[in-house]
């Protein structure tokens, strides 16, 4: 496997060496906000309009999703590791910093970790209709599959044993935000929809950057523009599928509706009856 697929944060949680100093004045003192889910949710997108806020500023390695508590499994974290993770945002009065990291909600742990680096910290969350979150997790997947150079059989043990497991873990949300209310209190949380993300975007922003506490006002100048969007190379779901899917995930998602009854069920066509 090539390493150079896999840059920077993919590979070992960053250290101090990977940033650059810190502008005189400015703050160091953790995260304001983390997002933490989900995966082909629309997340770099919506990222990306918090950065065209004035009031929130890049965090000191310029990503977007730093994934650095993937690293450390059931190991645990030292009080160094956290004060290195601290060390990531700075910002000056009146400004705020964070990251995105959409793998977080659901990776063992993490949501565990951010609470003990950043107890404080404001959480985001964005879901979408499971069904097609699966999907979009398939598509990705096949993108990405090239680096492994498998053949036709080495392919589909990948795919049945690991992909198709995993892709179906990522529309299951109800575990992971009952374990994001163990480590943060509900006010801490905003959940998000990627549909009513798309449906209305500047009433959503809006909503997250006072959820933030930073200036409703502002109206980001890329609101409509698409992010990472690419063609779909798997085959679209036919109305049995889609049904098949709907039965699997709807226990899973009333469950996470009780959690979080913000979240507008009638978004989600096939789950609203």
């Amino acid at each position: 496997m090539n390493a150079s697929k896999f840059p920077g944060t993919k590979l070992r949680p960053f250290s101090l060496s990977d940033m650059g100093p810190i502008p005189e004045g400015w703050r160091c003192a953790g995260p304001d906000f983390v997002g933490v889910g989900t995966i082909k949710a629309g997340t770099t997108w919506w990222y990306s309009l918090l950065l065209e806020h004035p009031q929130i500023v890049p965090n000191r390695l310029k990503q977007k999703e730093l994934r650095y508590f993937v690293h450390f499994g059931y190991k645990g974290l030292h009080e160094n590791d956290i004060d290195t993770y601290k060390q990531a945002f700075a910002a000056p009065a009146g400004k705020l910093c964070g990251e995105w990291s959409p793998i977080y909600l659901s990776h063992p742990f993490c949501t565990k970790y951010i609470a003990e680096a950043s107890p404080g910290a404001k959480i985001l969350v964005i879901l979408r209709n499971p069904i097609d979150q699966v999907l979009s997790f398939l598509n990705e997947a096949k993108y990405g599959s090239s680096i492994y150079h498998f053949g036709s059989d080495q392919q589909h043990v990948f795919d049945c044993f690991d992909l198709y497991p995993r892709a179906m873990k990522s529309g299951s949300y109800a575990d992971d935000l009952h374990r994001l209310l163990c480590y943060f209190d509900r006010q801490q949380i905003l959940v998000l929809q990627y549909e009513k993300c798309r449906n209305a975007p500047l009433g959503e922003i809006e909503r997250t950057y006072r959820f933030l506490g930073v200036d409703t006002a502002c109206r980001p100048r890329n609101i409509e523009r698409a992010v990472n969007k690419k063609n779909y190379l798997v085959q679209r779901l036919d109305a049995g599928e889609r049904q098949r899917l709907r039965d699997y995930f709807m226990e899973d998602v009333c469950l996470a509706v009780e959690m979080f009854p913000d979240i507008d069920i009638s978004l989600w066509e096939e789950f609203n009856s």
